[in-house]
Parts: C-alpha cells; sequence; structure tokens
C-alpha cells in the first residue's frame, strides 16, 4: 500500500523543486553550446567589410 502521508507528498515536491533549481543554475553558469562558429565569423566579416551599409540581398 502506497504511504498516504501529506508529508510524502511534499518531500516529493521539495526534491522535484531541488532538482529543478540545480539544473537551472547548471543551465544559467554553463557556457553556451552549439553556436555556429562559421556562420558567426561570415557575418563579422560582412560586418567588417559593409559596416552599417543597407545592403539589398533580393
Amino acid at each position: 500500500m502506497p504511504d498516504a502521508s501529506p508529508r510524502a507528498g511534499a518531500r516529493g515536491w521539495a526534491a522535484a523543486t531541488g532538482a529543478a533549481v540545480v539544473l537551472a543554475v547548471a543551465f544559467l553558469l554553463a557556457p553556451p553550446m552549439g553556436t555556429d562558429l562559421a556562420a558567426q565569423v561570415a557575418r563579422a566579416g560582412f560586418t567588417e567589410r559593409y559596416g552599417d551599409a543597407p545592403v539589398d540581398f533580393g
């Protein structure tokens, strides 16, 4: 028979909240992953060459 005490539910919520906080902090402190370095280099080169000049790609 499952434990039906109110404390069991509270412990579950506390554990879930604690895990969520730990994961959120880890996500915020970790360096960004999966960035497209080639695209960033291309954009930087484009901006270096053309600056803020309006460009028509059409």
